[in-house]
């Protein structure tokens, strides 16, 4: 299971202002995960690059799922899932969502 939050609305403006950074830069392509979020990321940036540049949608990008800790605050997490939060942080590979 992956999250898909929202970007903040603060987000729109710092990827308007990295794409504005990277204009004059020519990509070959862009990748991005097929989490709606990097892919509003990866387009937003393109939008602003001077050359129009392929972005590649690959879900092998997508970050580690967080299984049932998924969508929780680290309050809560560290009080009720001690083990896993250590796992996570500490010992990734012991790390079982």
């Amino acid at each position: 299971m992956h999250g898909d939050s929202p970007l903040l609305p603060e987000s729109y403006q710092a990827i308007h202002l990295l794409g504005k950074y990277l204009e004059d830069v020519s990509f070959t392509k862009i990748y991005s995960s097929t989490l709606q979020r990097a892919k509003d990321t990866a387009q937003g940036i393109e939008n602003e690059l001077k050359q129009s540049t392929e972005i590649i949608y690959d879900p092998n990008l997508r970050e580690i799922g967080f299984g049932k800790i998924e969508g929780h605050n680290f309050d809560h997490l560290a009080h009720d899932y001690k083990e896993q939060m250590y796992d996570l942080r500490h010992q990734l590979d012991q790390y079982d969502p």
